[in-house]
């Protein structure tokens, strides 16, 4: 063949060669496009799938809160008539300790007005008293006669004594003498 042609072929060659290239990133720039909108079809997808999911757990969240309301709602029905039931009690308890306490103060009362007039009734000289002063005198005259009657002999032997000081003698000798003119 000849140079031109040569060249000519390898125009050729090349033209196809180009165009096999053109035909290929075509096919490749189709294949991408494809393989973009496919994955752009996934990712809306993925999204409408999640916005769903977002939704559904909105809506049980909602619906969540509204049974937790209804529960705390209700809980708090049970305490306000446990309350009630509760603040019952303690007004039937306090009303009952008031008439224990008033019947109380009235027997205290009562034993009072009594030991009033007991002691009303002991007042003076009476039967238990006059009892009470011989049991007494029961115990302690047999402790009291000897004291009273050492007391009475040594006031009397001062009274020797002293008398016979005044007569210039001593105790001794004034007791030999006895009767009214002793002292002389």
């Amino acid at each position: 063949m000849s140079f031109l042609g040569d060249i000519r072929e390898r125009r050729r060659e090349t033209a196809k060669q180009v165009k096999a290239a053109k035909a290929k990133a075509k096919e490749e720039a189709r294949h991408a496009a494809r393989l973009n909108r496919k994955a752009h079809k996934a990712e809306v997808k993925a999204a409408k799938r999640d916005q769903k999911h977002q939704h559904k757990l909105e809506l049980k969240e909602a619906a969540g809160r509204v049974r937790s309301e209804e529960k705390l709602g209700k809980k708090e029905l049970k305490l306000e008539n446990r309350a009630l039931k509760r603040a019952e009690k303690i007004r039937k308890a306090s009303a009952k300790d008031e008439k224990k306490a008033l019947a109380a103060k009235q027997r205290h009362q009562t034993k009072m007005a009594e030991k009033i007039l007991q002691q009303q009734r002991n007042q003076g000289f009476n039967k238990d008293k006059a009892k009470s002063w011989i049991g007494g005198a029961r115990l302690l005259v047999p402790v009291l006669v000897p004291l009273a009657y050492r007391a009475i002999t040594a006031i009397q032997r001062r009274e020797h004594s002293s008398a016979a000081q005044k007569f210039g003698v001593s105790a001794n000798d004034a007791a030999r003498y006895q009767g009214h003119g002793a002292p002389l």
